[in-house]
């Protein structure tokens, strides 16, 4: 079966530190599926309901044979697995898992919806898959990502612009080394 190219947005502001990294491990026993790739991890300000703590976001890119709704549900069993409940739209979370993009796939299903609804509005799901795939195509418009950000396709969210830009802070990855103390890579950019 052929396999397709999936991104997928991770999102943490409850104990991302602890979170985050066993959420990896869980991507990576889904089956007939393969992580590829991997972004920085991204400290940022809350989306919708601000009155919370900041976020890490990160992006990964994997390969699967699963369909999109069969991913969905692994997706989903991974966030109950480490202690998702929904409660509150924009909320805090313990984690948040969403499949951004699923090869050339336009999928408007019954609770889910590819390519994400909020993808070219939501900074902290774009700049990750840019790191990543600049090359990936947005099917709606057929080009790449890279490139609908370069011509200006990709809205300004109201949040980048009352605040004035986009990620603050940065959390690069520890290459090759797993064990090694994320929260000692944590640098600002203004």
């Amino acid at each position: 079966m052929t396999k397709a190219s999936v991104y997928i947005a991770i999102g943490s502001n409850i104990e991302p530190l602890r979170r985050i990294p066993c959420c990896l491990q869980m991507l990576e026993e889904i089956p007939e599926s393969s992580l590829r790739a991997q972004s920085s991890w991204y400290r940022t300000l809350p989306w919708g309901m601000e009155d919370q703590l900041d976020f890490l976001n990160l992006v990964v890119g994997m390969d699967t044979s699963l369909s999109p709704r069969a991913l969905l549900r692994e997706t989903q069993a991974i966030e109950a697995r480490l202690g998702r409940v929904r409660t509150l739209k924009n909320g805090p979370r313990v984690i948040d898992l969403d499949i951004l993009l699923f090869g050339d796939r336009i999928l408007e299903d019954d609770g889910l919806s590819i390519p994400h609804p909020g993808l070219l509005l939501r900074d902290f799901m774009l700049v990750p898959l840019i790191e990543i795939a600049p090359n990936a195509v947005y099917p709606v418009r057929g080009l790449s990502v890279g490139l609908l950000e370069q011509v200006g396709w990709i809205c300004a969210s109201p949040r980048q612009a009352s605040r004035g830009g986009r990620i603050s802070v940065i959390l690069e990855l520890a290459q090759g080394n797993p064990q090694k103390d994320l929260a000692s890579n944590i640098s600002i950019i203004l």
